[in-house]
């Protein structure tokens, strides 16, 4: 029973993180880009090209399946209270006790552990030729990069990284996301997503390679490292917006989304 607790305790903590950095730069990004975009001469653009009538079409099609919204924002609210609180400061005080090389060499060693996990989907989807890199990823980074402390598979072979997990191969294969939820501590998810955590999870080298408290110490670790790098983005994005839960939720769909399609 308390090996299933703690199970549960990490999967609530942790099963979307992950999501919660990327869609924050993704977001981040777009930001900046609508910004930047602003300081142009709209008299100079010509609103009869093909490729920006696409675009506006593709941005009026989305729409969020958020029927839960009431339940949702609440939620939210707690979240973005919980990382203002407890999480940012952590997050601050680890950037000033680690050097960003020992930052960088954490989150290459974390990155190289989720290569079964990666590979497995990969195939899955069949994608085979990018299984194949990323085991050569692995091998290589494993071996003259030290456990996965640097990447020379990137540097020196020019072997890309590849992102998949379960959800993305549910998605490749027509399983749509289904409602939007916000959960307590783990922030943004959906239904497909959120049922494919647990495989996500058991797919990490971690969990074959560590446990005990170990385990526990190097999951804390990761979601540290990882927010750490993260707050001056996530702050700007939830500062600015007017309402932050719809830039939170949207940018968060539209990232699965494109992922699903890469």
């Amino acid at each position: 029973m308390n090996s299933i607790l703690k199970i549960l305790l990490v999967l609530c903590l942790g099963c979307s993180w992950s999501f919660t950095y990327s869609f924050a730069e993704e977001i981040s990004n777009s930001a900046n880009t609508q910004k930047e975009e602003s300081l142009f001469d709209f008299n100079d653009m010509d609103f009869e090209d093909e490729d920006f009538e696409e675009e506006f079409e593709e941005e009026k099609q989305f729409k969020a399946n958020d029927p839960l919204e009431k339940i949702n924002r609440p939620i939210y609210w707690f979240n973005s209270k919980l990382y203002k609180y407890i999480f940012r400061p952590l997050g601050k005080g680890y950037l000033k006790a680690s050097p960003k090389t020992v930052r960088n060499r954490i989150s290459s060693f974390f990155i190289n552990l989720k290569a079964p996990l990666r590979g497995v989907n990969c195939a899955l989807q069949g994608k085979f030729r990018k299984s194949c890199r990323v085991g050569g990823r692995f091998l290589i980074n494993s071996t003259i990069g030290l456990v996965g402390l640097y990447d020379p598979a990137l540097k020196k072979a020019k072997m890309q990284p590849v992102d998949e997990d379960f959800g993305q191969t549910l998605g490749h294969w027509g399983v749509g996301p289904g409602w939007y939820i916000q959960f307590p501590l783990s922030g943004p998810s959906n239904i497909r997503d959120f049922a494919c955590s647990p495989f996500n999870y058991y797919f990490d080298g971690k969990y074959y390679l560590f446990g005990g408290y170990v385990l526990t110490g190097l999951e804390t670790l990761e979601k540290v490292n990882s927010i750490s790098t993260m707050i001056p983005r996530i702050d700007s994005v939830t500062e600015t917006a007017l309402d932050p839960y719809l830039l939170v939720r949207d940018g968060y769909l539209q990232l699965r989304e494109k992922q699903v399609q890469e």
